[in-house]
């Protein structure tokens, strides 16, 4: 990231690292940074909303899922996340 701050693949991979050690907070920074880089990227709006569920956020996890499935409505990523959420 420290060489090329565009590419929104890097973020999006730092915020699933965070959010597999357990820091939510870190993880929704860079999943909002990988929207606001690239938002036509499905992985982004599933990585803010994993990030949001982490954080017991659920309300805005579903709304996070709920945007990106508006953009990509055959997201099995995005689809699975958005039941899951639901179930808590």
């Amino acid at each position: 990231i420290d060489a090329d701050g565009t590419n929104h693949v890097y973020y999006s991979n730092r915020s699933a690292a965070y959010l597999k050690k357990g820091d939510g907070n870190n993880a929704l920074e860079d999943a909002m940074s990988t929207i606001a880089i690239n938002p036509d990227f499905s992985k982004g709006y599933s990585r803010k909303g994993a990030a949001l569920h982490s954080l017991k956020r659920y309300n805005d996890a579903i709304t996070a899922y709920e945007e990106g499935l508006t953009k990509f409505a055959n997201d099995a990523a995005l689809k699975k996340g958005l039941e899951e959420v639901k179930r808590d």
